[in-house]
Formats: C-alpha cells, sequence, structure tokens
C-alpha cells in the first residue's frame, strides 16, 4: 500500500478502502509483482511502474488534518520505514556527520505522541525486506535500525509489527482481522541531502523482503557498553584503518558525554582543517554496520536502557577533529569510566585529559525573549496588564513613542481625501416601523403545534445576571374565585363531552381507529381515555379477526398486532380500573385468542379459548422479536403544575428546575427526546418576567431557521407585545430587519458573536437585556468551521443558557469546563447542571440495500432491483472484527433493539450452554405461568449489557466464539459487503436502484423517508428519477383499459384513481396546506427554475432540501414534509443539524468524506421522531463497505478544544472593551460600563476548553502561550496603527472588524492599503478591466488557500488560465516580505516566551546545529515540527501569508487559483475540470470569496472617498464576481 503520489509532500494517510470509483483496472498484486530472491526487493516492469503511478493518480487527494478527525476513533496502521525517511528529509538534520539519533528519535515520538494525546489506536509496521534496500547506504541503514531499535525498548514496543513483505500471508491475516481504517506511508525516496546514491530507489520498494527474527536480548547496562560490543565486532570484522581507534573512541566519549548532558549538550566548534578523509568514512561504515548487525539481531523488549540517544554524528565528529590535532578532550570527571571502556574496546590511541572539562561547560544563557523584542509599542489598558502581566518586564532596542510613527489614516486623509467613516451594523441603523410577522400554519395536531402548551407566569423581575426569581403566589382575587367556579361547572359536562366525541369517532368507519387514536391525547378524564382504548382495541381485534385468521397468516398476524397488543397492554397497565366489568371481559377474551394466558382470576369465553388469533410465541419472545415499540422507555413523566398539555420526563423537569434557579444547563439527549420542547419552558419564563427582556435561540445553521421561528411562533403567539415589538426576529447575514425589536431573536453563531462585540450604543441596550441564551445543535462546538465561535458565545454571555445537544463524547469534561467558567462568571452565583438522558424514543433497524455486483458488466436495466428483496437487515455486529473490538470495544452509545438483542442471544446461546440457560429471555424477565411480563427499556438495556459484557469476555477468553458469531451475523450481508468492498460508481448505483427501493418501502408501509446526499446534485438527479417513474407510469396507466374504464366516471373518481402515482407521507397529507403552499409558490415559479422544479416534484409527493433553495422553497418542502403531503425528501445533511422532519425511514444514498461517524449518528435519528413514528429504518444505499464499518463501530469522538481566538478576533474584543468608558442610551442611561466589558473579555480569555483537554495545558505552557499569544496581537495590532495604548479601535479598524473572514489576509490587505500599495499598482493599468484583473489576482492571494494535489497535471491549452496561483505582482512583494519579517519575528519571540526556559526550539532538536530562530520559518508544513514541548500551533494564531511556503521537504507548496480562473474562464464544466473542483464544492468556495469581496468593497467605501480608484475597482469587481457566479451557474444547472 503506498500514497497517491511520487512527489507526495507529507506522509499520507491512505483509506484501506477507498471509497472513490475505479475509473482504471486495479493491479493484481499475486499476478503482476515479481519477487527477486537474490536481491531481496519486489522487481515491476517499466509498464507496470506506469500503470501503478498512473492509476494512483486517479484517486482525488485533498488535505486535512485526518488525525485529529479520525485517530481516536479509527485504526491506523503507521510504515515506520516510511516515517523514518520523512523524518529524515527535514532541513533541520545534519547529515553531514551520520546523523544525530537524538534528532530522528524525537521527531518519531513527536509524530506517535500525536496518536497519544486524543487516545488514538495504531499499530508500526515494519517490513523486513525494506533491509537491504536501506543496508545500500550506511548513514541510512543506521538511522532505521537506530530508530528500531529505540521504538522496541519504549512504550510502543507492543505496538510494533514485523513482517517480511506484504505478499505474506500474515499481513493478509492482519487486514482481514484488524480491518484498520487508514495506512500512513509515503512513496518518496529518501532525500538527496541524506542520502545521494542512485541505486536506492525506495518509491519502487515500500514492500519487500525477509525480515530475520530477533533472537536475543541486548545485555547492556548503558548505550557506551553497546558501543564497546559494536566497536569490537567491528574489529573484528575486517581490518581498519589507521584511525579507526581514534574514531572509536570519539564514539565512546561521545556516548559517555551524552547520557550525562542530554539534549542540553555543547560542541567543539568545527575546525576549518578537518581532517576527514576516505578512512574516516569507511571507519564509520565499518561500526555502523556492525551495529545495524547487533541491533537487528537483539531482542530489545527487555532492555533496560533508553537507546533514543544512541548516536550524535555531529558529537562524534567534533571530538574525533579535537583528537587528530591532539587537543585535550577527555574531562578529567570521566578518567577512569572511559579508561575501562578504552581497555574492553581494546583501543590503543591515548586521550590527553582536559581538566577544564570543555565539554561540560554549561550552556550560553538565553536571554529572556520578553526583554529583546524587535519592536515595542506602549500599552496601558488596564485589562491586558491583568491579563498578561509579563507586559510590565517587556523591553526593546526599537521602542516606538507614541506619534513618532506617521499616522497612515491621517497621511489619506490629507492626501487622499479619505474619510474614515464608521461601518454600523445593518440591524443597528434606524429601525423601520415594525410590521405584523405572519408565520404560516401548519396543519400538525395541537400537541406537535404546541398549542395551549404552557401555563402562564406571573410577571417577574429579573435578578443580577439574568437569574429570574421566583414570584411567591398571591391570593387568589375575586376574578380568580369566579373562573375557578365556571371551570367547576364547566367540568361537571366534560365527561359528557368527552363521551360524545368518542361515540363520534366509532362511527367514522374504516377512518375510526386514526380517529379515535388522535383524539386520545386530547382527553383529559381518565375515564374517557379508557374507553377510547376499549373502542380502539374492538375496532383492531375485529380487522384482524377479519382478515388475518388461519395458521397460514401466523406471520402476518404477528406483524399486524403489535397495534393491538400495544393498546391492550394500555388497557391492562393504564386503564384496567376504569373499564367496566363487561369491557374488561371483551379485553381478556381477546387476549387470550391471540394465545396469550388469561390473567388471575378472569375466566375467557369458550370462543376465545380457540385461540383464532394464536400469534403462536410468548409475549416475552413476542415483544423481543416483532413488538419492540410496546417496550416502554420509563423516562419518568410526571405531571407537573409549571406546565400544562403533557406529562414531560424526569430529566425535563430537571430541567425546568434549573431555570426556576436560574442556573445554567447542559442537556444531552437523543434527537426527538424533546430538548426543544422543554427549552420552551425557559422562553416562557422570560417573557413572562418583563416586555423588554430577551431570549436569543442560537441554531447552528440558517437552515433551521424556519423550524424555530416556526416553533416559537406557534406556542407563544397569543403573548401580547408592545412598544412595537414582535414576538421574534431573525439574525443572519442576509436577513436582519428590525432584528432586535423582539422578545425572541433567532441567530446564528457568527451573527450573536457580532452582536455581543458590538459597539453601537442602540445594540448594547439590546444585550443588557438578554437573559438567558438557548443552544441548539451544541456539538458543534466541536464539529464545525465555527468551533471557536461556539466556544467564545459560552465565555462572552453574562446570562445562563441552556445548551442542547445529541452527541457528546466527553460530556463530563465538558461540563466541567462549563461549570467552572460559569461559576468564574457569576461569582459563584450560578453553576451548570448536567442533564444526561441517553435513551432513544424509537428503535433503529438497520439495514443494506440488496444490490448487484457493480463491477460487473452493464445489463441494460434502468431500474434495477436485486433478488427478491429491496434490502437486507444488517446487524451491527455484522461488520465488526476481532481485533478491532478489542482496540475499541463495542461504542458506549450504541443501542441495539429489541429484535437485535434477542438475535444476539440466539447466537450466544448456540455457541455456549451456560449463556443459554442464565440469559434465557423468560427466565430473564421473570415469565411465569399467566403473570403477564412487559418488559421495559431499563430491563432490556441490562439484558443488553450482559449479553455484550459475556460477549466482550469471549474475545479474551475464546476467541473461536466470538468468530462463530461473527460468522453467522455477517452471512445475511457478506454478498453485500463484498460488493462494496471494492471502488463503484455510488452516484450510478444511487440512481439505478432508488426506484425500486422507494417502491419497497411504500409497499411496506416505511414511508416518509429521507435520503441524505452530501451533494445537492445528486439530491436533485434522485427525487427527478423517482419523479420519472412516477409520471411514466402514470401516463401509461391513463392509456391502458383499466382507466378507459374510468372514462365516464366523474374527475374525483379518476383523480383518486391516479393517487396511486403519488407518494403520501402522514395521514395522506393536507389538501387545503398543500393548495396555500402551492398558491405561494407558483408566484414565484417565472423567475425561478427551481421553484418550478420543486412544484413538479411536489405533485408526485416528492422534494429536496438543500442551501441552494431560497427562503420561500425551504419553508414549502419543510413545511409539506411535516405535514404528510411530501413522502420521500432529499437532503443534504443541513437537516440532520436539528430540522424538525420526523419520518420512518432514513436512507443515506451516496457516500462522501463529510460522511463522519457525529453526522451518521446526527442524520440517523431523523426517523421515528417522537410521538410519530415507531419503530425506525435506517438503509445503507451506495455507501461502501469500509464506511459502513466505520460508522458502525467509531465511538464518539471527544471534544478537544478550539483555538480560542486569532489576531483578529483580539482587535474586535480589545476595540468592544475599550470604545470608553460608559456606553449610554438614546436616553442616557448607562447600558454598558468598561468594568463590565472587560469582566466579559477576561472571563473568555481566561478560560478557553482547550485548557481542560489539551496535553499542551498541563504544566501551564498552553495558559502562558495564549498570554503571549496576547501580548502578540496587542503589539502587532498596535504596529498597524489599528488599537491606541489603552486598546480602543483606531483608524482601519472598523474595516478590520466588519471584513470578519481571513484574518491574515485582511491584515495583510490593510497594511498594504495604508502605504498606499494598490494605488501605485492600479496607476499602471488605464483600462479598468485590467485593473480588476490584477486586483482580483492580488485578492485571490490573499484570501484563498486551497492547496493543489502534487501530482495535478494539466492537459489542457487554455493559456489565460492559471490553475496555480501565481503569487503577488512584483510591486507589492518588498513590502509582504516587510510585513512578514516584522510580524514573524514578533510572534517567534512571543512564542519562545512560553516555552519554560525561553527558548523556542525543543534542545532535542537544536543538537543538529541546523536551526537558529532567524532562518527557520513557522509557516513551513512541518511533518514534525522542532519547536519546544507542548507548544501548540494552528495556522489561524501566525497571521501572515508565505508566498513561497515549503513542505518539509523544500519543495514550494502552490495554491489552487480557482478564484480568479472562475472569473477569466469561459466555461464552467471546463474550470471544474481543470481545477479538480466538485460542482457543490465549487460552488460553496465561490460563494465565500464573493462574500469576501463585498465584504472588502462596503470596508474601503466606508473608509475612502467615493470616487477613489481602489473603491471604484473592489466595488465594481464585486458586483461583476456576483453576476458572474449567477450567470454561470444559471447556465450550468440548466444543463444538467
Amino acid at each position: 500500500m503506498s500514497s497517491k503520489s511520487r512527489k507526495d509532500d507529507k506522509q499520507l494517510p491512505i483509506p484501506m478502502n477507498p471509497s472513490n470509483e475505479n475509473p482504471f483496472g486495479l493491479m493484481s498484486r499475486s499476478a503482476d509483482l515479481m519477487k527477486d530472491k537474490e536481491i531481496g526487493v519486489l522487481n515491476f516492469s517499466f509498464d507496470q511502474l506506469f500503470q501503478m503511478k498512473r492509476n494512483l493518480a486517479q484517486f482525488p487527494c485533498s488535505y486535512k488534518n485526518i488525525i485529529s478527525e479520525f485517530a481516536d476513533v479509527e485504526i491506523f496502521l503507521i510504515s515506520i520505514d516510511s516515517l523514518v525517511v520523512e523524518c529524515a528529509a527535514h532541513s533541520y538534520h545534519n547529515w553531514d556527520v551520520a546523523g544525530q539519533t537524538i534528532v530522528l528519535n524525537k521527531q518519531i515520538d513527536r509524530f506517535i505522541q500525536q496518536f497519544v494525546d486524543i487516545g488514538g489506536r495504531f499499530k508500526l509496521i515494519v517490513f523486513s525486506d525494506l533491509t537491504a534496500q536501506f543496508a545500500k547506504d550506511t548513514t541510512l541503514s543506521f538511522a532505521r535500525s537506530a530508530a528500531l531499535a529505540h521504538l522496541e525498548s519504549g512504550p510502543h514496543a507492543s505496538d510494533l509489527l514485523f513482517f517480511t513483505n506484504p505478499t505474506v500471508p500474515e499481513w493478509d491475516t492482519l487486514l482481514n482481522d484488524l480491518k484498520p481504517s487508514f495506512l500512513m506511508i509515503s512513496t518518496d525516496n529518501v532525500t538527496e541531502n541524506v542520502c545521494a546514491l542512485p541505486e536506492i530507489d525506495l518509491t519502487k520498494q515500500f514492500e519487500s523482503i525477509a525480515f530475520d527474527v530477533l533472537t536475543r536480548s541486548i545485555q547492556f547496562k548503558t548505550p557506551t557498553d553497546l558501543w564497546v560490543k559494536i566497536i569490537t565486532d567491528a574489529k573484528a570484522t575486517r581490518k581498519a584503518s589507521d584511525s579507526f581507534d581514534t574514531l572509536a573512541a570519539a564514539v565512546i566519549l561521545s556516548s559517555l558525554i551524552c547520557s550525562r548532558r542530554g539534549a542540553h549538550r555543547i560542541y567543539y566548534p568545527v575546525r576549518d582543517n578537518a581532517n576527514r578523509g576516505l578512512n574516516l568514512i569507511e571507519d564509520r561504515k565499518l561500526i555502523l554496520n556492525a551495529a545495524v548487525v547487533l541491533l537487528d539481531k537483539a531482542d530489545h523488549k527487555d532492555s533496560k536502557i533508553d537507546l533514543t540517544d544512541l548516536w550524535d554524528g555531529r558529537m562524534v565528529y567534533s571530538i574525533f577533529d579535537e583528537l587528530s590535532v591532539n587537543e585535550t578532550v577527555l574531562p578529567s570527571s570521566l578518567q577512569e569510566e572511559f579508561a575501562k571502556y578504552h581497555q574492553k574496546a581494546g583501543l590503543t590511541v591515548p586521550l590527553a585529559t582536559d581538566t577544564n572539562e570543555k565539554l561540560f561547560d554549561p550552556l550560553p544563557d538565553i536571554t529572556d525573549p520578553l526583554v529583546d523584542l524587535p519592536i515595542l509599542y506602549s500599552v496601558t489598558s488596564p485589562m491586558i496588564k491583568r491579563f498578561v502581566p509579563e507586559i510590565e518586564k517587556m523591553a526593546s532596542k526599537n521602542t516606538v513613542e507614541e506619534g513618532a510613527v506617521q499616522d497612515y489614516a491621517e497621511f489619506l486623509k490629507d492626501t487622499a481625501q479619505w474619510r474614515l467613516k464608521p461601518i454600523v451594523e445593518p440591524y443597528a441603523q434606524k429601525e423601520e416601523k415594525n410590521e405584523a410577522t405572519v408565520v404560516e400554519k401548519e396543519s400538525i395536531d395541537d400537541k406537535k403545534a404546541g398549542k395551549g402548551g404552557w401555563s402562564r407566569q406571573k410577571q417577574q423581575t429579573p435578578g443580577a445576571g439574568g437569574k429570574i426569581e421566583a414570584v411567591k403566589e398571591s391570593e387568589k382575587s375575586k376574578k380568580d374565585l369566579i373562573l375557578e367556579a365556571n371551570k367547576k361547572a364547566k367540568d361537571q359536562n366534560l365527561a359528557e363531552s368527552e363521551k360524545e366525541k368518542i361515540k363520534y369517532g366509532c362511527q367514522q368507519g374504516k377512518e375510526s381507529v386514526i380517529f379515535l387514536d388522535n383524539l386520545y391525547s386530547s382527553l383529559d378524564l381518565p375515564e374517557s381515555k379508557a374507553l377510547c382504548v376499549f373502542e380502539i382495541v374492538v375496532r383492531e381485534g375485529r380487522t384482524i379477526f377479519d382478515q388475518f385468521q388461519g395458521a397460514d397468516k401466523q406471520e402476518v398476524r404477528r406483524n399486524k398486532a403489535i397495534d393491538l397488543v400495544g393498546h391492550l397492554k394500555d388497557c391492562f397497565v393504564k386503564h384496567w380500573k376504569h373499564l367496566e366489568p363487561k369491557q374488561k371481559g371483551e379485553v381478556v377474551d381477546l387476549w387470550v385468542s391471540l394465545g396469550f394466558d388469561a390473567p388471575a382470576g378472569f375466566e375467557p369465553s369458550s370462543e376465545a379459548k380457540q385461540k383464532k388469533l394464536n400469534l403462536g410465541i410468548n409475549m416475552v419472545h413476542y415483544q423481543l422479536q416483532y413488538g419492540g415499540e410496546l417496550i416502554d422507555i420509563q423516562s419518568d413523566p410526571k405531571k407537573d403544575d409549571r406546565i400544562s398539555g403533557f406529562a414531560p420526563d424526569g430529566w425535563q423537569q430537571k430541567m425546568f428546575n434549573s431555570v426556576n434557579k436560574g442556573n445554567s444547563a447542559l442537556i444531552i439527549a437523543p434527537t426527538s427526546a424533546g430538548k426543544t420542547f422543554a427549552s420552551h419552558y425557559c422562553i416562557e419564563k422570560v417573557l413572562d418576567a418583563s416586555v423588554d427582556d430577551v431570549v436569543v435561540y442560537v441554531v447552528p445553521s440558517e437552515a433551521l431557521i424556519n423550524q424555530v421561528c416556526g416553533s416559537v411562533y406557534a406556542r407563544f403567539r397569543n403573548k401580547p407585545m408592545k412598544g412595537g415589538k414582535s414576538l421574534f426576529r431573525i439574525l443572519t447575514q442576509k436577513e436582519y430587519k428590525n432584528a432586535m425589536l423582539c422578545q425572541v431573536l433567532i441567530t446564528v453563531p457568527e451573527c450573536f458573536q457580532e452582536l455581543l462585540l458590538s459597539r453601537t450604543p442602540a445594540v448594547q441596550k439590546f444585550v443588557s437585556h438578554i437573559k438567558y441564551v438557548v443552544f441548539d445543535g451544541f456539538h458543534s462546538i466541536g464539529a464545525s468551521e465555527e468551533s471557536h465561535i461556539w466556544e467564545q458565545l459560552l465565555l462572552l454571555i453574562q446570562c445562563p443558557f441552556l445548551a442542547l445537544s445529541a452527541t457528546i463524547g466527553n460530556a463530563n469534561e465538558l461540563h466541567e469546563w462549563l461549570n467552572s467558567s460559569e461559576q468564574a462568571k457569576s461569582s459563584g452565583k450560578r453553576k451548570v447542571e448536567l442533564i444526561n438522558y441517553g435513551e432513544r424514543y424509537s428503535e433503529l433497524e438497520l439495514s443494506i440495500l440488496n444490490i448487484n455486483d457493480p463491477h460487473g458488466e452493464e445489463d441494460g436495466v434502468v431500474h434495477k432491483k436485486a433478488g427478491d428483496r429491496a434490502v437486507i437487515p444488517l446487524m451491527p455486529y455484522g461488520v465488526y472484527m476481532p481485533e478491532k473490538l478489542r482496540m475499541f470495544s463495542v461504542p458506549e452509545d450504541q443501542q441495539l433493539t429489541a429484535r437485535q438483542i434477542l438475535h444476539l442471544y440466539n447466537m450466544m446461546a448456540e455457541v455456549d450452554a451456560a449463556t443459554k440457560q442464565e440469559f434465557e429471555p423468560c427466565k430473564f424477565f421473570g415469565q411465569h405461568g399467566s403473570k403477564a411480563v412487559w418488559i421495559s427499556r431499563s430491563e432490556l438495556r441490562r439484558l443488553e449489557d450482559a449479553l455484550k459484557g459475556r460477549f466482550m469476555e469471549w474475545l479474551s477468553t475464546d476467541e473461536q466464539k466470538i468468530n462463530s458469531i461473527l460468522k453467522i451475523v455477517n452471512e445475511p450481508v457478506n454478498t453485500q459487503l463484498a460488493h462494496r468492498s471494492q471502488p463503484f460508481n455510488k452516484e450510478k448505483v444511487a440512481d439505478d436502484y432508488i426506484v425500486t427501493l422507494v417502491d419497497d418501502l411504500k409497499k411496506k408501509g416505511e414511508l416518509p423517508a429521507i435520503c441524505f446526499n452530501d451533494d445537492r446534485h445528486v439530491c436533485e438527479k434522485l427525487a427527478n428519477t423517482l419523479a420519472k417513474k412516477l409520471e411514466n407510469d402514470e401516463a401509461v396507466h391513463v392509456k391502458g383499459p383499466q382507466f378507459g374504464n374510468l372514462a365516464f366516471k366523474k374527475e374525483e373518481v379518476k383523480s383518486i384513481d391516479l393517487e396511486r402515482f403519488k407518494l403520501c407521507g402522514r395521514n395522506g397529507g393536507d389538501p387545503d396546506l398543500y393548495a396555500k403552499m402551492m398558491k405561494k409558490m407558483q408566484e414565484n415559479a417565472k423567475s425561478r427554475k427551481t421553484t418550478q422544479t420543486l412544484i413538479k416534484l411536489f405533485e408526485r409527493g416528492i422534494g429536496f432540501h438543500h442551501a441552494g433553495l431560497n427562503t420561500a422553497e425551504l419553508k414549502a418542502v419543510e413545511v409539506l414534509f411535516r405535514s404528510g403531503n411530501l413522502a420521500v425528501l432529499f437532503s443534504t445533511p443541513a437537516l440532520s443539524l436539528g430540522v424538525n422532519m420526523p419520518c420512518k425511514t432514513v436512507m443515506f444514498g451516496v457516500d462522501t468524506l463529510q460522511l463522519t461517524p457525529i453526522l451518521y449518528r446526527q442524520m440517523s435519528t431523523w426517523a421515528g421522531q417522537r410521538s410519530f413514528y415507531r419503530p425506525k429504518n435506517l438503509i445503507f444505499m451506495s455507501v461502501p463497505t469500509s464506511k459502513i464499518r466505520r460508522l458502525l463501530t467509531a465511538p464518539l469522538s471527544n471534544l478537544q478544544g478550539n483555538p480560542p481566538f486569532t489576531v483578529l478576533f483580539l482587535l474586535r474584543l480589545f476595540a468592544y472593551v475599550h470604545q470608553q468608558q460608559d456606553i449610554l442610551n438614546e436616553e442616557g442611561q448607562t447600558v454598558s460600563t468598561i468594568k463590565q466589558r472587560a469582566f466579559a473579555a477576561e472571563s473568555l480569555l481566561n478560560h478557553s476548553f482547550s485548557l481542560h483537554t489539551r496535553r499542551e495545558a498541563k504544566d501551564g505552557v498552553l495558559k502562558k502561550q495564549l498570554r503571549m499569544f496576547s501580548a502578540f496581537s496587542f503589539q502587532m495590532l498596535r504596529h498597524l496603527q489599528l488599537l491606541s495604548p489603552l486598546g480602543e479601535g483606531k483608524n482601519f479598524a472598523e474595516m478590520a472588524i466588519h471584513c470578519q473572514s481571513g484574518a491574515s489576509g485582511t491584515l495583510l490587505f490593510i497594511y498594504l492599503m495604508q502605504k498606499k500599495c494598490f494605488h501605485k499598482l492600479l496607476s499602471n493599468y488605464k483600462s479598468p478591466e485590467k485593473a480588476q484583473l490584477v486586483m482580483l489576482e492580488v485578492l485571490a492571494n490573499l484570501f484563498t488557500n486551497l492547496r493543489m494535489s502534487p501530482f495535478h497535471e494539466r492537459n489542457d491549452n487554455l493559456k489565460q488560465v492559471h490553475v496555480t496561483l501565481p503569487g503577488l505582482p512584483p510591486v507589492l512583494t518588498p513590502y509582504v516580505e516587510e510585513y512578514n519579517k516584522t510580524v514573524g519575528g514578533l510572534y517567534k519571540q512571543f512564542m519562545a516566551a512560553s516555552s519554560k526556559d525561553g527558548n523556542l526550539f525543543d534542545p532535542a532538536f537544536t543538537v543538529s546545529g541546523k536551526l537558529d530562530t532567524e532562518s527557520v520559518s513557522l509557516t513551513e508544513d512541518f511533518l514534525v515540527a522542532p519547536l519546544f514541548d507542548q507548544y501548540s500551533h494552528d495556522e489561524s494564531f501566525l497571521p501572515i501569508i508565505d508566498f513561497n511556503k515549503k513542505d518539509h521537504r523544500g519543495r514550494k507548496i502552490q495554491r489552487n487559483a480557482y478564484a480568479y480562473d472562475f472569473y477569466v474562464q469561459e466555461s464552467i464544466r471546463k474550470w471544474m475540470k481543470v481545477h479538480y473542483l466538485h460542482h457543490s464544492t465549487a460552488w460553496f468556495l465561490l460563494h465565500d470569496f464573493a462574500s469576501i469581496l463585498e465584504r472588502l468593497a462596503v470596508g474601503v467605501h466606508n473608509m475612502a472617498r467615493p470616487q477613489d480608484p481602489l473603491v471604484l475597482v473592489l466595488e465594481e469587481l464585486s458586483k461583476n464576481y456576483h453576476k458572474k457566479i449567477s450567470k454561470e451557474y444559471k447556465i450550468y444547472l440548466a444543463q444538467l
């Protein structure tokens, strides 16, 4: 297995089962690879090599940190041979002296530590056949051997696995047993600075031959003992030169020195006249070859010596040079010890004693980096000084006094008439008169729509920090007494009224059961509820008796009787005491007819005893096999006077208690458990407390806005509003009108952050009224690009919050952080309560789409179906492998269904008699005699845990049983997994089978369904494929004789006949609502092709949902799907973030890289929404085996914390705090003081989540680094004249804050703009078009950073297309270099100050002599960075752009010129092809870049005069770029 490129710039992780289509024929290893037995390598013909490289290049390549994303949930195989080569490639090695093992081994340790830090699972792989290739160069061979010895003697010895070569059976066994997801290996050869021998070609030979079995242990006390043995063996090998003894003495002395000084060692200066001839090279080879032999044949597992620092070539050579000129080098303190080793090694060369002990001289003192800064500006901010006390000792030879440097803004005002107008947020501009907010009412039952749900609260006064004080109940007023009397009078008629409703329901014929079922939840009296359920039971029993009698229909009867058994259970458990004797008799008779025993004390009728509806199964097994949905969750629901309309679960009551206390809460519960519904209690409390107080509801995506608005409106629409306010408003980048005229603000993280840090008085007044914040989809704090914003919001808000999430791994760790930061913010007055509820409301039945082999020849069938079944049930254990189970165990959050648990028991009982006896379900649940046993979910989990425990026990004690079980459970899906194990055309498979799959779901009553696809194009394509088939089938039917017989019937009859060609959801939909939505859609149909497409799809009960739809279209899709008018919805993952779209079935359509375990968990929960559909179905459609395995076996990822802030964010924060002492509103009232703002800012600065999770936080290193980063940011912003000494924003700070995205590009843009660089550049172009193009090229360089694949090859003739960014125009280069040097130098000094000893580099790397602060660029793409241990780096920290950025091999990294080329390219299809961009990815990239252009244009417009050349170019460019996107995508979508 190798990486994808012969010119790869990193050690790439290769998925073991690539999910890409296979556009070529994969080479067969057994047939095509030839083994040369004599030289021990694998040989390839030229054609084979060419084909292999060509095949590898076909796979798309992307760059992302897969270690942090996958290491703790996937198994990695790491090639140590390749890792040695890649680590050796770093420029800071000193290979002139055969390297230094401490550098190499430290690199390897650092690399592996990345996995260890996040709980990663890995194995270290060594192919012993590679020894022959490494042996061709002594230095390379020794480096490899020393690295292996170091690993074997270290903590990862147990992770080392040795194989002869990849053709041996043991390698195949490992892959089959372990099922690893990634192999980390590179195809690159060793670099010339390590070895320039042309005969060494590891690119071809990273798969090779025999490794000698390790036979004996190293029996040495110290590394020096080992070197003595090596030297002795070397001398015995062949005759050495006259200088051999000198070199050997240098090796022994070097070992003694290094073992005592560690990495903190010094070296003799390099002598210009050093005598290093060929003899020295041969002697070195002789010693290192002997070391290779000894190290390779030794068993290091029980070694007591540390082999990390085995060889330091630089030390050896420096000592050798001194000995060669008879200098004294042997420290007197080592004389006696050295003499013993000297004698043992049989050396004759004498060494003079150095009484001064130069080799033990102390290292030069390191100057405190903070007292030698390259530049220093004054800081007077008390807040900054409190946070960074080290500011007081900062010093520099280049201290810049205030006013000593020209003010760039004043210069531009004077010379170019710039005006620097403030940029006011759109929502803070003059507020318009409020208009009534109209939200479409949805046709949903009262419980779902939330009508009447919440009891009203009395007006309350908010307490400090947003705490809402409880209000004591006052004496009842005369009005209350009258109302109470009226209620009693009304209740007297309630019983008769409810009986009439039930009677009416019983008269509804075939619809009576549905009517009564819906009626049940609205009944108040227990007697009425009992009667209603009884009537349902009678009618369901009659239906089964009439249609499903007989032994031949027993299996069908078992499935059809599930609802009946459930209602019988309700009669026995809930309503028995409210049933009349005659009704009880009928219930018992029906119960006995099903084959169950009559309850004690009841005698069934003779007809019942005939058991005509006998299910032939006892009730325990029936519940497990068929009635999983009947098993009570037992969530402890209780009537609560605080609310009406439903009985809240126990965990919901805890949340209500938390709100009443004014506390915050982290609520973790499965999707559809009722988190959002329960959060409305918080909104209710705030609405009742004051007409001015506000609740902010934060959602992770704009896709969720419509749902939350509808939910809030439905719940609180009767709340009277005053002062022209609305109940709720929306705040997004696109929608912000009158956003602050509301009591419930619904927004997204980035907009809420802007709101909190606004310096506008009106906004701060609004913020001061925020009393609660609800964070929905809280898992986004660790699973989105906005993760850092979520963290910042939690630390900035000064009121309580509710954080709602369904998927968090390390909940306790997260809670600990939230609680500590909340108590700090509230001075101990508030705390965060953890409310964790793990039981899913609905069970999840898995299955896999039944497909034919996708690699076979095309059969010409348009809509395919494989076999009799469209889907095959999938037991999660069917994808497990023993080794992976050992490493990961079973995911903690994985819950089997009742049927799967019974299946697991049956399999385990087959292979173990003790398990069969001990866990037999009837015995386990206490079923005996006529006793009715209704299983609870907690009891079910107890059986599941017991079986899992026994299963995992066998993993270590009896693997044969495990293999037997896995074989049984894998058998039904084995063929399907095999079909998907090789790359296949996923989009084609999905399109081929979607029709037959939906048809099957329709027949089985498993609609509505949502099919998730990351690509919006796939969503639309599948929807159209399905609709077209229904349309064609209808056309054929209309022409047929059956429809012809209806020719003289009414149109209504014909319409009913054609309903079969339309898919319907819950209850067939709502015709009135459908007509209303269609009318609205048709109003906009002329101007939007997407609307026209949706209207046609709606006619077939089909829809699609993605970010490309406008608000009206999204709303129509969501409303119609929820109401049942749509039965199949094709959606991108945006829905999974929390949109309420309940369904029976979830389908995973076409797999993509974005489908991660956490996203899978989110999307899978949308089937079977609470109170709607149980159980739920999940179908894997066009998903590869490797991905299915990963999704089902990966544990929840732990949240690690994010880089808490960037320079640009700190600018916003500092400017917010220091804007002025107090902020007053229009009435002159104080709404914000500097003390309050500073307190909020310090809460954020001091309580980063990363300080609780990351290894770097130990010993306070990370905390100090964050302080130093803040101090650096302040100095840099002062240098750019964006902050005053106090921290106030000045000059172009407004523009920088407004631009938001791309901190590095924004700051560099402002720097160049201040220097009038853009004016100089544009003055060279008279043509506006050319000026726009050159400016576009500049901005593409500043604001895009998409790396090119290293194997990208152009095959077009488009001369004007760049493909890779050419860099900035030469006129800008000197300014950029000056900027990078100043900022980079300042950053290095502050980061060095973060280390324990003030050194930027780790001592283990500085021994190479190749590192110095000036020459090393921190922008270099290191595989292993040489910086000090516990240094935490993120690209967002260093705000510079290195246009000559290199990888660790010294190769320049090329960046994609997509943003520029799109503008000049005529064909969007060619553009995508040339740049290797997928259409969905391309749209987002262009949209983001266009947004940056727009913000820059607005920012510069406010800074400059309207006719400034830069303003004109940017505004025109922004306008034209948006037009280009709109035009090209309209054409492109029309072609699709």
